[in-house]
């Protein structure tokens, strides 16, 4: 496919550190694309098994949007996402046949529970259940969502 596609969900790209949300694909900057956006919220397109979620949020902590940097949202923020899960989808169709790499919708998410706090939690759309993850647990994979500092 070529051109310039608009997209159900605004996404987020990445360069240099600092992010840009944009409602379109652009081919020829596919490689910094890194999330979907839904309200706030800063979702990585894929559910990264290759690494373990301490790597994967302190990369996606490094993100910039202008001089505002970006933290892990409260568990019962990432809630709200699940009314998004079509145009979700939708978006990650689109990007998959754009030869992006990209996850469809998932119920694990990571977030935490805890104002100011390094603790990583795993919210289960699915059921509605939070979990905290144990610093040892590398492997644990789950959807990472980020949102800007306030």
């Amino acid at each position: 496919m070529g051109g310039i596609i608009k997209t159900p969900l605004p996404l987020v790209y990445v360069a240099k550190g600092q992010i840009e949300v944009v409602d379109k694909i652009y081919p020829e900057r596919k490689k910094d694309i890194w999330g979907i956006v839904s309200g706030k919220l800063y979702c990585h397109v894929l559910v990264d098994k290759s690494c373990g979620w301490n790597k994967a949020m302190a990369k996606g902590l490094q993100y910039k949007i202008g001089d505002n940097s970006l933290t892990l949202p409260f568990c019962e923020h990432v809630a709200a996402l699940y009314a998004e899960k079509d145009k979700f989808n939708k978006t990650v169709e689109m990007l998959q046949q754009n030869d992006v790499l990209a996850d469809v919708w998932t119920d694990e998410l990571f977030c935490t529970a805890e104002v100011d706090s390094e603790n990583v939690w795993v919210f289960n759309m699915a059921n509605g259940q939070k979990s905290p993850v144990p610093r040892e647990n590398e492997a644990l994979s789950a959807r990472l969502i980020l949102i800007p500092k306030s």
